[in-house]
């Protein structure tokens, strides 16, 4: 009867303080914030208006870069933005990433990106550290991608240099589409490019190769 009444105890303090644990955090404002923030490697065009589509819909976005004008045109632009070596770990750890947990590397060279990613496994785990691959031509190959870690972000291998430089000249921009419905699934509007991420119920994902569109709320890179 002892035993029975020692299991009982410790079973009933176990299931009680489990199930009371999370509204009592909640209630002293004690749990930490969602993981859910961006964290943005490289300052150009596109990155920011990336960034400010994204801060448009709640998230938490930082960018960092090495170069101080990059830096001070990102803040110009109401973004949290900081000067910041994307290959020193202890200089990304210092830098307040508590809401941060996908890394995106959006710099011009495939391989800075895939190495910033290698250090993106390690601070955010392999499911959450993307980037882009510039070039079809690029000297990265699949082997090189799987070793180092890191997922390829978006439905299509993209130059930055070039995106920039069509969003420079008005000829491309990024913006946010709400699809209609078309049959079973949704209708793309004749100036639509590619998409970079996919908004449903509240949760952003980063577009990958072969995904389809399910959801009628997306970020895109469109024809001006």
């Amino acid at each position: 009867m002892l035993e029975t009444i020692v299991f009982l105890v410790i079973f009933s303090t176990v299931v009680l303080q489990g199930l009371s644990i999370g509204p009592v955090a909640r209630f002293l404002n004690v749990t930490a914030p969602p993981r859910d923030g961006y964290l943005l490697v490289g300052i150009h065009d596109f990155s920011m208006a990336v960034a400010s589509l994204l801060k448009q819909e709640g998230v938490s976005v930082k960018l960092i870069d090495n170069k101080e004008d990059n830096i001070t045109k990102a803040r110009g632009k109401g973004l949290d933005a900081t000067c910041c070596n994307i290959m020193d770990e202890d200089e990304l750890e210092g830098m307040g990433l508590e809401r941060i947990g996908i890394m995106l590397a959006l710099t011009d060279n495939d391989e800075t990106n895939t190495l910033v990613c290698r250090l993106g496994r390690k601070l955010f785990g392999l499911d959450n550290s993307y980037k882009v691959v510039n070039t079809f031509l690029s000297d990265i190959t699949d082997d090189i991608l799987l070793s180092f870690g890191g997922q390829l972000a978006f439905d299509m291998k993209m130059s930055i240099n070039s995106v920039n430089e069509r969003l420079q000249s008005g000829r491309l921009k990024v913006e946010k589409l709400d699809l209609e419905q078309s049959g079973k699934g949704y209708k793309l509007p004749d100036n639509f490019l590619f998409s970079l991420f996919f908004l449903e119920n509240g949760k952003i994902k980063i577009a990958q190769e072969d995904d389809k569109i399910k959801t009628s709320m997306m970020i895109a890179i469109t024809l001006a």
